[in-house]
């Protein structure tokens, strides 16, 4: 790390369950909120950002560079440019540590890295209508259902997510039972949390239009209160009569936005602004596409190993719960109990906008470092194709 990279300010939205509150809101708009309040809460001006790094899987027509669209959407000036990120689930995490990269080579001082997904607004396909058809039926693809199959490679099979949980659940001998208690471990944690306002500092209010009027979304709303082992055990598996994974031990399919700014240490001196944590490492790694639902574990690895540190030092761990069988297969990779991981909930409860889920992960674990004290923290996600991406904070006093 050339210079010293430190996050300023962070916020996201509630996330929305599928075809839930924020169904008719598009992924420009759904972001547009945390950028504004991103700046706001850093207490700088907006001539100050030099450039906005959007991470966001299904890109349409509506904003193709989502970066530079939403910067000019925001309300932010002209010189300040714009990029987007599509590392599949990876997105807004690897945006963030681009961000990182940018400053720490010195190209930028302040920089916005953001995630947003509309899943709910994932559009149908008609592949091969540009140039019409002379008769017979045609097939509408759904993009999300196609999108699974990213986990793969003709080269190496063709396989979907569900089936790579599956596997990776083979692989580590993660039985039925324990991905059943984990899901159940992730809603019950996110409850507690919104019941004990443990969110309430980084979600940002997002006003949505209704045919009643307009409403303020504040509250995730895809975690369950009644869930229990009982109705999870009742699930059938989801991807093969002899898996092990369910809709229950899944991720939840939803919709929302992160935004986190980040400075170099000498321009938020200059600004007065004082940084909430500094980042000391990140990485990105490939594993085989088969094991796409441990590469947590190695991303992770790797920004501890740049780092100087070990599991046993980091006092905060956000894997992002993809599948109960990627944060169960990652903590034995890691040698790690799960005191210390996910102890909010995550993506199983909180549901996992795929374009979001990154930077989602370190705000809500920074603020959750600053409220508890925990020194260090990492942020990991696997990301279709077999690639894990990380981040490693450290929280400044």
């Amino acid at each position: 790390m050339k210079r010293e990279v430190v996050v300023v300010a962070g916020c996201r939205t509630a996330q929305g369950t599928f075809g839930g509150t924020l169904r008719d809101v598009p992924a420009h708009e759904l972001v547009r909120t945390p950028l504004q309040q991103v700046v706001a809460r850093a207490g700088v001006s907006a001539e100050a950002i030099e450039t906005v790094i959007v991470g966001q899987v299904y890109q349409t027509s509506q904003a193709l560079n989502i970066g530079r669209f939403c910067a000019l959407e925001a309300g932010f000036p002209f010189s300040v440019s714009g990029t987007a990120v599509n590392a599949a689930c990876g997105s807004s995490l690897e945006a963030f540590n681009c961000a990182v990269r940018e400053i720490a080579q010195g190209d930028s001082d302040v920089v916005i890295a953001a995630g947003t997904e509309s899943m709910s607004g994932i559009p149908f396909l008609l592949h091969g209508h540009r140039w019409g058809t002379r008769r017979g039926n045609s097939e509408v693809v759904d993009q999300f259902e196609e999108s699974t199959w990213s986990a793969s490679t003709y080269r190496y099979g063709r396989f979907n997510m569900g089936m790579a949980a599956d596997h990776v659940a083979k692989v580590y001998s993660i039985s039925r039972r324990e991905q059943d208690e984990y899901a159940q471990r992730s809603h019950a944690l996110a409850v507690k949390a919104i019941d004990g306002g443990l969110f309430r500092d980084e979600i940002v209010p997002l006003t949505v239009k209704r045919r009643q009027g307009e409403i303020e979304f504040l509250v995730d709303e895809h975690p369950r209160r009644d869930c229990n082992l009982e109705a999870l055990s009742k699930l059938a598996p989801t991807f093969g009569e002899d898996g092990t994974v369910t809709a229950g031990s899944a991720s939840g399919v939803s919709d929302g936005a992160a935004a986190a700014m980040l400075m170099s240490r000498e321009k938020a001196d200059a600004l007065g602004v004082k940084p909430l944590a500094r980042v000391l490492s990140t990485a990105r790694v490939g594993v085989d596409p088969r094991l796409i639902c441990m590469s947590p574990a190695p991303a992770a690895s790797l920004v501890l190993k740049r780092a100087g540190l070990r599991p046993s030092d980091i006092g905060w761990w956000e894997i992002n719960e993809a599948f109960s069988s990627v944060v169960l297969s990652s903590c034995r990779e890691l040698g790690i109990g799960l005191d210390r991981v996910n102890p909010l909930g995550g993506g199983i409860a909180l549901g996992h906008p795929v374009g979001c889920s990154g930077v989602r992960t370190v705000v809500t674990m920074i603020h959750a470092m600053r409220r508890t004290g925990a020194r260090y923290g990492v942020a990991t996600i696997g990301a279709g194709g077999g690639m894990g991406v990380a981040a490693l904070v450290e929280l400044c006093e």
